[in-house]
């Protein structure tokens, strides 16, 4: 009984590898599809209306960020926490790139659109780096 009130009390092992691993997997396959729809969307069709790309941008923005929150909600376990780290950190300057995209396009700033893109391959680059170390200490292919 003290077990199970111990396992409930902490989040039913949620810092073990295993939990994490588990956590980590369902977390991450919608990031992954995020993740996919911003590339599509980068290289999306160059006669795109700035408002068009504001919008598309924002939407995506607020998917990735309400998906980040599952993945920041997980406790790494120590071997991995560096990588997690790094992800997460990676992840959120990423969140701030895909916004600085939509606010370029809404002001028509073709530099700070520019910009932003740039800084959100070089964050997604972070992310998958970062990403790469967990699944290879985690186990996962």
């Amino acid at each position: 009984m003290a077990t199970v009130l111990c396992l409930l009390i902490a989040g039913c092992g949620s810092s073990s590898a295993t939990a994490f691993k588990q956590g980590y997997v369902k977390a991450s396959v919608p990031l992954e599809q995020t993740g996919a729809d911003i590339a599509r969307a980068i290289a999306g069709p160059a006669h795109r209306s700035p408002a068009q790309i504001a919008n598309q941008f924002a939407g995506l923005a607020d998917r990735f960020d309400s998906e980040l929150i599952q993945l920041e909600a997980l406790q790494a376990p120590s071997n991995v926490s560096t990588g997690f780290k790094t992800i997460i950190a990676a992840a959120n300057r990423l969140d701030d790139d895909l916004r600085a995209i939509s606010s370029s396009a809404s002001r028509h700033d073709a530099v700070g659109l520019r910009s932003a893109a740039e800084a959100l391959m070089t964050d997604a680059r972070a992310m998958n780096s970062g990403a790469g170390t967990v699944r290879q200490s985690l186990g996962i292919k």
